[in-house]
C-alpha cells in the first residue's frame, strides 16, 4: 500500500529507526502533497532551523490514523541520511492507496 492522501497542515512527529546510534525526533508540518511524495517542513534539536524533508516510497501498515506508524525513505534534508525512518502520526488524514473491493 502507498500513501494516497495526506492533508496539508497536519502536524507530525518523526522518529528514526536508527540515526547515529541514537533516537532521532523532529516535529514537522505537511506543506504539500505531490505525485509520489509528501513534502514536510521539519525542525528538531538535531538541526537548527527548519528543513524541507521529502518522503519517498512511503509504505503504510494498513489504514493510518492518529497514533499509527509508517516507514519511509527520507531525502532532501541535510540533517537526515537516505535510509529508512519511522513516521509517527500525531494528527492528519490518511487513506489506503489500493482500492478495496466491495464485498457483495
Amino acid at each position: 500500500m502507498r500513501l494516497r492522501e495526506w492533508v496539508a497542515g497536519s502536524a507530525v512527529l518523526l522518529t528514526s529507526l536508527s540515526f547515529a546510534g541514537e533516537e532521532f525526533r523532529a516535529s514537522g508540518i505537511v506543506e504539500r502533497i505531490e505525485p509520489g511524495r509528501v513534502v514536510l517542513n521539519v525542525s528538531s534539536d538535531n538541526c537548527s532551523g527548519s528543513h524541507e524533508l521529502i518522503l519517498k516510497d512511503v509504505r503504510m501498515e494498513g489504514v493510518l490514523s492518529e497514533g499509527r506508524k509508517i516507514f519511509f525513505r527520507a531525502s532532501g534534508n541535510p540533517c537526515l541520511e537516505e535510509e529508512v525512518y519511522l513516521l509517527e502520526v500525531r494528527s492528519g488524514v490518511f487513506e489506503e492507496a489500493e482500492d478495496e473491493q466491495a464485498e457483495d
